[in-house]
Formats: C-alpha cells, structure tokens, sequence
C-alpha cells in the first residue's frame, strides 16, 4: 500500500480474503468479507471486470457462511452472486457466468426460494 501498487493491493486483499474465508472462524470470516469487498472496490476502479466479479464471488462465500443472520446472509449472497452474473454475461465468461448462476442457487437454497426441499428432484 505504501508504494501506491493498486493492482499488486487489489491481487493481495483478494488472496487474503480467499485464505481467511474458510477455515479462520468468526474473526477470519470478517476479515475475509472486508478484504473481498475492498478488493471488488479496487478492481471496479482499475475496470478490472473479470477481476472485480471474482472478487464478488469471495463475498458471497462469505455472507453466505454469516452465522448471526443466516437468512440475512443469503440475501445478500444472492444480490452479490447477481451483481456477478451481471459483470461475466456483460464480458462474455461463459465460466465466470456459470460460477455466479451457481452462486445464485446455493443463495436461493439457503433462503428456502426454491420449489426444490431437501435435494429433491422438481416436479
């Protein structure tokens, strides 16, 4: 940070946040939600799309991990997920697209918004 080095912060918040996400407990997951957050900040502001929606998708994977508000974290992981989708179907990642459609699911499962209970089959 001190040498003003926007990409090499950006690359680093997103590493971090990436290895705090899933085995660090309560304090690990906040750190990990910030420095996803600042890094999708840093990458909307380099215009690094392909960038910035990876980074989006780390957020979601952690609002959807929230343990105080469960349904409050869904929530929030779907509007993230969506946000996603938006930046990969505009850049044309057919990758990127099916890993936010993914994103979307699992938010929508854990709200219970789906016609599908249980891992059972739909109608």
């Amino acid at each position: 940070r001190a040498r003003s080095d926007r990409p090499g912060e950006a690359r680093m918040l997103l590493s971090l946040a990436e290895a705090n996400a899933e085995r660090r407990g309560p304090q690990g997951q906040e750190l990990a939600l910030k420095s996803a957050q600042e890094a999708a900040e840093l990458f909307r502001a380099q215009g690094a799309q392909e960038l910035e929606a990876s980074a989006l998708l780390v957020v979601m994977g952690c609002q959807l991990r929230r343990q105080d508000d469960k349904m409050q974290g869904a929530a929030d992981g779907a509007a993230t997920a969506k946000q996603a989708l938006d930046i990969f179907r505009a850049i044309g990642s057919r990758r990127g697209e099916g890993m936010a459609l993914h994103g979307v699911a699992l938010s929508q499962i854990r709200c219970g918004a789906t016609g599908v209970a249980g891992g059972a089959p739909p109608p």
